[in-house]
């Protein structure tokens, strides 16, 4: 490709060279002729660049006689001059003489460096320059180490593709080799960026040739344009992408043109009609009525019209890098590209998130929660089933900012009226998946900072209440009653996350529960210390509410909420064997779900209210029951339940192993227990832990008993020998010996039957 320069160009040219000599410094430097395969010094002189007739030269003068040149080098033709290291210059001129400048200083390189690629830009575009540095690899395979020759372009000829209008496919295979050969040099590569903006080869080439190609079926000329879009692609160039993404026009051919892939040749993508016909607004944002412009492909839908037209364009640009990032580049794409789309993605997520507190384009938004449903109004019905999803996306877009961002944003949609939607999905939405969203947006504020959301008055954002400074019950009655009563399982999954959430004491900023009795290691120290301590709330800095304050909490959860909560196990009944399948699961899962969660506040809340609870509600004894073989329950929820007893012995608590032994808790255990005799399964390992547990604290107890009675029998006086922590905390463990001694008065003749437990028979030492 040739570029030819008018009259008024090259007479600006001449100028700037005009101007660059007359402002070059004479440099020191050896000049060296090789001979002979050695190279030999001429003389010492002073080296500038000048233009002769517009001719460029290199001239070294003499530097004792300034009249006499040493050196006066054309510079033209296709040489190549190379830079070795700071300081040295060597070329093979057009005469094959092989020459070399050893300047004294650095700089003065530096100075015939840059007159070189002025003059390859202006005068002679076919020389070059080439930067030739050693590099050395201490690694190579003799272990002593090598020396490599590195080279990069620093000027020189660019090859550029074809500008014709008509391009046949080995015009087209060209141009992709160029593109790809331009890669190797970072000055070939930027050169080529150059060109490509200036020359609008995609607007005047690449677009113009996909519409023609397609239109004629010339499906190699197809894969060669998608080829050449995606070695553009790995330029990995912001500004490249960006233009992919400017209007839907040339983002529509974009997609189109990487519709055509050369490892799928006898099939074609089709992301064009997936977009235009596509009402899945887990790829777009606002996705349901048809776009505003007429000229625009049937891409965006909106809820309501954007009026801002920055937050328009930002919205449609994050769209857009997320539908090549995760469907038309997402066999594509190398590590380099996918982190700038990200990162673009991140700059717009920070753009749209700033714009929408600014914006009245929520408000709009949360006034259809604040509207009745019309009974017959599908539209509008629609709007609001849409509207859950667009809150869902804007929170999700959220968890790549910081803290104080985040911050910001979640106060501002609770203020705006979040409650208004979270109230619509649970309480009127049928739709599964809308009211999954919904949750999961519910989670991730408390999962930021919980209080955010108790600090907020629920009751006074659903139904205008004001109940000051009372602590709020709504959103942990609306998600009792969600997990009580929906029937999708993925649904309650996330209510117990959100539960767990709401009813962790301990912090104000919760990063996730992640609460799973099934995976705790209940044995590690034979006591409660695998759980925290449940009174930790009380003295933890970050906590913004004292003592006091979620005590109060507690205490009107246990009043209002949890009679509702753990009605199930409170008034537990027989299951009917001719019950239906389905609703047996359900009934199943939710009282592992329950469970769990009995589990998870005996163990974090105030030891007191909890307890009251759960003995006088009786829901210890239901637990128990769900284990006995006679109900015919799953295993998982049998084995949950003998969790649930395994935590509670480890809280070596008087009131909780009195409860037990005096109704007979254990009896259902020992029931499975002869279940599984003899059996290697999941629930005779869990017995296992379970005897395991209440040996190591016997064992505990007897070792430091013997210490004691060793301490007496050296006449040691009893009252001046202290106790350490660990000692005081295990002489109060006799509960695990009351435990043991009623297990083998109650059912020793179970254990008797049973020679394949070997904790069993060391248990039976300390009854």
């Amino acid at each position: 490709m040739i570029i030819e320069t008018n009259q008024e160009e090259k007479e600006l040219e001449t100028e700037n060279n005009d101007r660059m000599v007359t402002k070059m410094t004479p440099r020191r430097v050896k000049v060296y002729i090789l001979q002979d395969n050695e190279w030999k010094d001429t003389g010492t002189g002073h080296c500038v660049g000048t233009i002769i007739d517009n001719v460029p030269y290199m001239l070294v003068n003499n530097e004792v006689d300034t009249n006499t040149t040493l050196l006066r080098s054309k510079i033209g033709g296709n040489i190549e001059y190379q830079r070795q290291e700071e300081t040295l210059i060597v070329w093979k001129d057009n005469q094959n003489n092989d020459i070399a400048l050893s300047f004294e200083e650095s700089v003065g390189c530096d100075d015939i460096c840059n007159f070189l690629i002025h003059i390859q830009k202006t005068l002679e575009n076919n020389i070059s320059l080439v930067a030739v540095r050693s590099d050395h690899d201490p690694l190579n395979g003799s272990g002593t180490g090598a020396t490599t020759a590195v080279h990069e372009m620093i000027a020189g000829p660019v090859q550029l593709p074809s500008m014709d209008q008509t391009q046949d496919d080995i015009i087209l295979l060209e141009s992709l080799k160029i593109l790809n050969d331009n890669t190797m040099f970072e000055f070939l590569k930027n050169e080529t960026i150059h060109w490509y903006f200036n020359s609008s080869y995609l607007s005047n080439i690449l677009i113009p040739q996909f519409n023609l190609s397609e239109q004629n079926h010339l499906i190699k000329n197809l894969f060669l344009l998608s080829n050449i879009i995606k070695t553009l692609i790995l330029y990995n160039q912001k500004e490249i992408i960006d233009q992919f993404i400017q209007d839907e026009e040339t983002f529509s051919s974009i997609i189109g043109i990487l519709e055509y892939d050369t490892e799928f040749p006898d099939s074609k993508a089709t992301h064009r009609s997936y977009l235009a016909h596509s009402n899945n607004p887990a790829l777009s944002l606002s996705p349901t009525c048809s776009s505003t412009s007429s000229s625009e492909p049937s891409i965006y839908k909106e809820i309501i019209p954007l009026e801002n037209e920055h937050l328009k364009i930002y919205i449609k640009k994050y769209f857009k890098l997320q539908f090549l990032k995760d469907i038309v580049l997402v066999r594509f794409i190398d590590d380099h590209n996918y982190c700038l789309i990200n990162e673009m993605s991140l700059d717009l997520q920070a753009q749209i998130i700033d714009l929408l507190q600014t914006d009245a384009y929520l408000d709009k938004i949360f006034e259809l929660y604040r509207t009745p449903v019309i009974e017959n109004d599908e539209d509008f019905k629609l709007k609001k089933k849409y509207g859950i999803r667009l809150l869902h996306q804007f929170i999700e877009m959220t968890k790549n900012l910081n803290s104080v961002e985040k911050n910001d944003f979640f106060k501002f949609l609770i203020q705006k009226g979040f409650y208004k939607i979270i109230d619509y999905a649970f309480n009127i939405e049928k739709d599964n998946n809308l009211r999954i969203l919904a949750t999961d947006s519910l989670i991730t504020i408390m999962e930021h900072d919980i209080f955010l959301l108790s600090n907020i008055n629920v009751a006074d954002e659903i139904s205008n209440t004001n109940t000051n400074s009372i602590p709020d019950m709504t959103l942990l009655k609306l998600l009792s009653n969600i997990l009580l009563n929906d029937k999708s399982p993925g649904l309650k999954e996330q209510i117990v996350q959100a539960l767990y959430t709401l009813l962790q004491p301990s912090n104000s900023s919760i990063t996730g529960n992640n609460f799973d009795y099934e995976e705790e290691d209940m044995h590690t120290n034979g006591n409660n210390e695998f759980h925290g301590n449940n009174q930790q709330f009380v003295s933890n800095p970050n906590s913004i509410h004292d003592e006091e304050d979620i005590i109060e909490y507690l205490q009107l959860f246990y009043k209002e909420i949890a009679p509702i909560l753990f009605d199930p196990l409170i008034n537990y009944k027989v299951h009917s064997s001719n019950g239906e399948s389905s609703n047996r699961i359900e009934d199943e899962q939710l009282l592992i779900h329950l469970i769990k969660l009995i589990t998870f506040i005996i163990t974090e809340h105030d030891k007191r209210l909890s307890r009251n609870f759960t003995l006088e509600n009786s829901i210890l004894v239901n637990i128990s029951r769900t284990i006995n073989c006679n109900e015919n329950h799953i295993l998982q929820l049998r084995l949950t339940s003998i969790r649930c007893f395994k935590t509670i012995i480890c809280l070596d608590d008087d009131y909780y192993n009195r409860y037990i032994i005096s109704n007979n808790l254990f009896s259902p255990i020992m029931g499975l227990l002869v279940e599984n005799i003899g059996l290697n399964n999941l629930a005779n390992s869990t017995m296992q832990d379970f005897f395991k547990i209440i040996l190591i604290n016997c064992k505990q107890l007897d070792n430091i008993e013997r210490e004691r009675e060793a301490t007496v029998d050296g006449y040691e006086d009893l009252s001046k020998t202290s106790l350490n922590d660990n000692e005081k905390r295990f002489i109060h463990k006799s509960n695990f010996i009351l435990l043991n001694k009623y297990m083998f008065e109650n059912f020793s003749n179970i254990f008797e039957k049973i020679d394949d437990m070997p904790y069993l028979t060391e248990l039976a030492n300390y009854k």
